[in-house]
């Protein structure tokens, strides 16, 4: 197998149709055809099963893509380790995370990144949770910033970064005149104020009869938010389930319905308004934002910087 076979083969794996992967690559279709089954004549077996929609792989083919998937993972670690020896004036690596991380959170330590370290190339791919954890075990992406709240043998998770869970009510939810005193202005947030001792808590049960906006089951929100209110000895009215942090913030904001929010969210997503926000008197309303890698897979060097970068400006 040399690494044009590689290249070519597993392309149109991940397109399941030979014109896709033709134009991914920019050569023709035809050109491509021929090329797969003079590789298919030369094994002495098929590939590819062309009888079926989407174009489907033969038990060869199957351990022809693993072979070379785990080639190709060699490949890039040895590129990175030599890299390394460059004293980071080479070098690449890519970062999964959400639509909110990608679009508020992470910004500001890229740019610092990148004038830290100019010569090191970044990918960012933006997907859910499960996509990305999928993508990690494909070796397609080298670091996810998300919640990792179940062990896994396959995975290396390491906190970065406690966040607080907020209750946020529609502002002109009746609640809001009972709890005035307990309400956290964006100063107060932004400060820290929350984090202190004396920051005044709300029981999340006086709020049962709320109509809440949950996020959807993929993401770990949704389980928290599930496990909050059966704290409180309540299951919530769900009037709503989405797939967007800042969707349910806006919705919050706009006299929707009631929702949980990270303080993440509110410091860095930079917004003239917030809701009325709540310090929930719950010690499962804390998660840690974690660094989530291959087990067993090397980290660079640069990445590793990175890592410590975000750690250092989540800290500050």
């Amino acid at each position: 197998m040399n690494s044009l076979d590689r290249l070519y083969v597993l392309t149109i794996a991940h397109e399941k149709n030979f014109s896709r992967a033709a134009a991914k690559l920019y050569i023709s279709q035809p050109a491509l055809s021929a090329y797969i089954i003079k590789l298919e004549k030369g094994l002495g077996c098929r590939l590819f099963d062309r009888n079926t929609f989407p174009l489907s792989l033969t038990s060869a083919g199957r351990a022809f893509v693993d072979c070379a998937s785990k080639e190709e993972t060699l490949e890039k670690e040895l590129g990175d380790y030599l890299s390394d020896l460059t004293n980071l004036e080479a070098g690449c690596f890519s970062i999964g995370g959400s639509q909110f991380f990608c679009t508020c959170f992470l910004p500001p330590i890229l740019t610092d990144y990148a004038r830290r370290y100019p010569k090191i190339s970044i990918s960012l791919v933006e997907d859910g949770y499960p996509a990305l954890k999928a993508m990690l075990g494909e070796g397609t992406v080298d670091c996810v910033l998300d919640y990792e709240t179940q062990k896994a043998q396959n995975l290396t998770v390491l906190p970065l970064h406690q966040e607080q869970i907020f209750l946020t009510l529609p502002p002109h939810s009746p609640r809001n005149q009972i709890f005035s005193k307990a309400c956290l202005t964006k100063e107060q947030i932004l400060s820290g104020y929350y984090l202190q001792p004396d920051c005044p808590k709300v029981p999340l049960s006086a709020f049962l009869e709320e109509e809440f906006l949950f996020l959807n089951q993929e993401h770990d929100l949704y389980d928290r938010s599930q496990k909050l209110c059966s704290n409180a000895g309540f299951h919530p009215k769900i009037k709503m389930f989405l797939n967007q942090t800042l969707t349910a913030f806006a919705l919050t904001l706009a006299d929707f319905g009631a929702s949980f929010i990270s303080d993440t969210v509110i410091r860095c997503g930079n917004f003239e308004k917030i809701p009325p926000v709540y310090k929930i008197d719950d010690q499962d309303a804390c998660r840690f934002l974690s660094a989530i890698c291959k087990k067993n897979r090397y980290v660079s060097k640069a990445l590793q910087r990175f890592l410590d970068l975000t750690a250092e400006q989540l800290k500050e």
